[in-house]
């Protein structure tokens, strides 16, 4: 690492939004979607309650009626002392808040209203009664009508809602990882460097449990850890290669990926991609190995880059993106996904044995797989890749999602493979990361 500290606090910093996450526009969506499932899983506390108000206004009613029914025909007695009571605060409060004229109203109010206690009392008094019962009908029949609605609102929205949360919970990681990723590539952490602390993040980013729904987090470390290569590949397609050297290692065979190539009937093919590692001048022999490419090999016409938005012509190169110009190879001479190496430095193989770490689904489906697309890590744009049967070979029966072992792999189409070289594979039909690995042996072509 560059600086220890400074990609500490880094790191720290990136950690941070998983208790901030409405610092990115990932983590909005991410808590917006919680919070609806919040609201909507704590909305049963309120459904089935009667309205306040209706019940309010029954439990008035009802005290009217019990007034009405033991003040009628001019009783006297308790009742009648509470109702001049009121009346007496009521014109008090007019003559202080009111007007004379205001007074003089509301004491007109309860006369009328107290002969007509006095002369239609029980009627009063039944039809106060009839209507408190109505208004509290009316209350527990909607709080009835509102629980069966919000229950079923619940069931309709909340998968929905859980479903959702699980994407945006594994986009906001993901924005996460990319940001870690570039972190490392900035501060140059070498492979094994890099495995351990990515490794280490991803376990972090799972065991963050406030704010999660539960059995809905993104919880595959292994898929994060593959996703956090993937990352930090298209950064640096050969960091794995130069293991966080700066330039490749030049005391290495020469080895380039090219990743375009141009043909013309002056020139020959160009070929062009970066340096994996070791060093090339004008007039050395190279070859061509992959694809179905066999026994491919040229003189080196011409050496180009380009510097400061410039073509320049080299004698020699040791790192960095290069043309290679080879005058006397046709356009058929190369297939993409080929490597250009030394003579005898690298070889075809079809069979390999290889140490995995079989990945966990997001669907937690636990069944045996044999086969998909094996990609190395180290490649970009599809470059090297072929559809792999796993063949346990006697070293086990079968292997199950998260079991870490060891296989052997037969390819459909010979890769110019290497001993200590990465990959993943993924499932032929769908999208999807079956197991990551690293190479031991290679066995060349069956």
């Amino acid at each position: 690492m560059k600086n220890s500290t400074e990609y500490q606090v880094s790191k720290a910093r990136i950690l941070d939004l998983l208790e901030h996450p409405e610092k990115t526009e990932e983590g909005k969506k991410r808590s917006k979607i919680y919070s609806d499932h919040l609201a909507l899983s704590l909305s049963h506390v309120d459904s089935g309650k009667p309205d306040g108000m209706k019940l309010g206004g029954a439990a008035v009613l009802l005290l009217l009626a019990v007034l009405c029914y033991f003040m009628r025909g001019g009783a006297e007695g308790l009742m009648y002392k509470i109702y001049i009571g009121i009346a007496a605060v009521a014109c008090i409060g007019g003559f202080f808040v009111g007007s004379f004229i205001g007074v003089i109203a509301v004491a007109l109010v309860f006369s009328l209203v107290y002969v007509a206690i006095e002369k239609f009392g029980l009627l009063l008094a039944i039809v106060l009664f009839v209507a408190a019962m109505a208004l509290l009908f009316i209350a527990l029949r909607e709080s009835g009508i509102n629980k069966t609605r919000q229950e079923s609102e619940i069931r309709r929205r909340k998968p929905v809602l859980e479903e959702d949360y699980t994407a945006a919970d594994r986009d906001f990681k993901f924005r996460l990882i990319s940001d870690f990723a570039k972190l490392a590539e900035d501060h140059s952490l070498t492979v094994d460097e890099y495995e351990k602390e990515a490794t280490a993040f991803a376990q972090r980013l799972i065991g963050h449990y406030p704010g999660e729904i539960e059995g809905h987090t993104y919880s595959d470390v292994e898929q994060m850890i593959a996703y956090a290569e993937s990352e930090r590949m298209k950064l640096n397609p050969n960091y794995i290669k130069n293991d966080g050297l700066k330039d490749a290692d030049l005391d290495l065979p020469f080895l380039l990926y090219p990743e375009y190539s141009f043909f013309d009937a002056q020139n020959g093919l160009t070929l062009s991609g970066k340096i994996v590692h070791g060093r090339i001048s004008c007039g050395d022999t190279l070859e061509i190995v992959g694809s179905g490419i066999k026994d491919r090999k040229a003189v080196v016409g011409k050496i180009k880059s380009r510097s400061g938005g410039k073509t320049i012509e080299l004698k020699r190169a040791d790192h960095g993106e290069v043309s290679l110009l080879f005058p006397d190879l046709k356009k058929t001479d190369f297939v993409k996904g080929c490597a250009v190496a030394a003579p005898g430095s690298i070889r075809l193989s079809d069979y390999v044995k290889a140490k995995v770490r079989f990945a966990l689904p997001e669907n937690g489906e636990k069944k045996p797989f044999y086969s998909g697309t094996l990609a190395l890590m180290r490649a970009q744009d599809r470059l090297l890749q072929s559809e792999a049967v796993i063949n346990f070979n006697g070293l086990k029966d079968e292997a199950y999602p998260g079991d870490e072992t060891m296989v052997h792999l037969d390819l459909a189409t010979p890769l110019p493979l290497e001993k200590g070289m990465h990959f993943y594979m993924t499932h032929l039909k769908k999208e999807g990361v079956l197991l990551t690995g690293t190479i031991l042996e290679v066995y060349g072509i069956r």
